[in-house]
């Protein structure tokens, strides 16, 4: 279920969180200075660990995990609590595979933003993060609460897939058409016409297997659109119209009969 996100679309989330979510044509490529003003701010800075948490910031932007990780940790071991070095960290962890890791440090991280750096985008962003940590971690259950609860003001398109994907593993239908129909009107760059195609697809598939021929009809038309040469869609509309045209045969025999 998780399979809908791209190498591309990993990078944009776990190194870059929140920003798939803004309204900005060009987001800025760099969050390293960004974040480190932030962190400043903050009641966790010292001369002592300053400089390593610059360079993890740093490290991190350049989608170097392990470097991000020794110096962050160096921050850390010399008393660093900030919310951010914690966040980041939870992040390194998850791009490397070491889910459990990832979910200690945002439940750090989650534990300092009451005290600082409150109003941070991955302070805003937390549930998103911290629910994909727990659900590539195996603990579904607790991560649904935490995805459901960064969906309602979220447009994240791998996030509504996800949901969409849960609900239709539990055979609930109108939750999971739901779920897709938000992604599909997101615009997240994630939403690339492949992935596009195979959820309208999708769409289309569950209205027909539940016999509602206008929704199929609908998003099967959809799917030409993307793929004119798409022969399930084809053949479904295909039968739809000799379905019309045997009905319009009967009317009419109907009527010449009165």
């Amino acid at each position: 279920m998780f399979k809908c996100l791209t190498l591309l679309s990993l990078v944009i989330i776990l190194f870059l969180p929140g920003l798939a979510n803004t309204q900005t044509a060009s987001p800025p490529t760099s969050y390293a200075a960004e974040d480190y003003k932030d962190y400043k701010k903050s009641p966790h800075t010292s001369p002592e660990w300053d400089s390593f948490v610059q360079e993890g910031f740093q490290m991190l932007d350049r989608q170097d995990t392990e470097n991000t990780i020794e110096f962050l940790r160096k921050a850390v071991g010399l008393g660093c609590q900030s919310p951010l070095v914690y966040f980041k960290l939870a992040l390194s962890y998850e791009a490397l595979g070491s889910h459990y890791s990832a979910v200690q440090y945002y439940e750090q991280a989650k534990a300092q933003f009451s005290k600082a750096n409150t109003d941070h985008r991955y302070n805003r962003t937390f549930d998103e993060n911290y629910g994909r940590a727990l659900y590539m971690m195996g603990q579904t259950e607790k991560a649904l609460s935490h995805l459901e609860k960064a969906a309602k003001s979220s447009e994240s398109f791998w996030l509504l897939k996800l949901l969409g994907d849960l609900a239709l593993s539990k055979d609930d239908t109108l939750t999971a058409t739901a779920y897709y129909e938000r992604a599909l009107r997101s615009n997240d760059p994630d939403l690339t016409a492949e992935a596009r195609l195979d959820l309208v697809l999708t769409l289309a598939r569950m209205y027909a297997k539940q016999d509602q021929k206008d929704g199929a009809k609908r998003y099967y038309q959809k799917v030409l659109e993307i793929d004119p040469n798409n022969q399930e869609a084809q053949k479904y509309l295909a039968s739809f119209k000799q379905q019309d045209s045997g009905t319009y045969d009967k009317i009419f025999e109907i009527l010449e009969k009165h």
